[in-house]
C-alpha cells in the first residue's frame, strides 16, 4: 500500500534524518540533485571512465550523455517500509530520462543515485527538484545489506557487482 498524506509527514523525520525533502506531497516527497555529476559520453560506462562535473550552475547536456547523480537528501528507510524513486515529470519534459535503478530496499540508507540520459540538448542545477520518492508498506520486515547501503556522492558501480554479462 502506498503511505501518503498524514503519514507522510508523521515519517518525514525518520525517512529523513539529516536534510528534509524539497516538498512532501499527497503521496510522495520530493527529492533534490545535488552539486555533482559524472558525465559520460562514450559507449563505456565503467568506475572511473566518466568526468565529475559541479552543476552548481545551470549546466547544458548533449543529446546522449549518460550522468550519474546523487540526491542532496540522504535517506534511512525502516525495515517495514520500501521506496521508488521516479523521475518528475517535469524533468521528462525538460529531456531527461531515468534509466534503470529507482526500487529502495526496506532498511535501505543513504543517498540515492540515478542513472539519467539526456534525450535532447537540456539543462541541471544543482539544488532541482528532479526525482518522487514513494513510499509503500511492506508485508514484513527485511533489512537491505548490499553494498551500497550508506552510500554518498555520486556511487559508481563497484567491482563483483551481481550482473551476469
Amino acid at each position: 500500500m502506498v503511505i501518503s498524506g498524514e503519514d507522510l509527514h508523521r515519517l518525514v523525520d525518520k525517512i529523513f534524518p539529516k536534510q528534509k525533502p524539497a516538498k512532501i506531497g499527497p503521496a510522495s516527497y520530493d527529492l533534490t540533485i545535488a552539486d555533482d555529476v559524472v558525465v559520460y559520453d562514450g559507449d563505456l560506462v565503467a568506475e572511473g571512465a566518466g568526468d565529475e562535473i559541479s552543476i552548481k550552475e545551470e549546466t547544458t547536456f548533449y543529446k546522449g550523455e549518460f550522468v550519474i547523480a546523487h540526491t542532496r537528501e540522504y535517506i534511512a528507510l525502516p525495515p517495514d517500509i520500501a521506496g521508488l524513486m521516479l523521475l518528475r515529470s517535469s524533468m521528462g519534459r525538460r529531456g531527461w530520462l531515468h534509466a534503470f535503478a529507482g526500487f529502495v530496499d526496506p532498511g535501505f540508507h543513504g543517498e540515492l543515485v540515478f542513472e539519467l540520459s539526456a534525450a535532447t540538448e537540456t539543462t541541471l542545477k544543482g539544488g532541482t527538484r528532479i526525482a518522487q520518492l514513494i513510499l509503500f508498506s511492506a508485508s514484513g520486515s527485511a533489512v537491505y545489506d548490499g553494498g551500497y547501503n550508506g552510500q554518498t556522492g555520486n556511487t559508481l558501480a563497484y567491482e563483483g557487482w551481481d550482473m551476469v554479462p
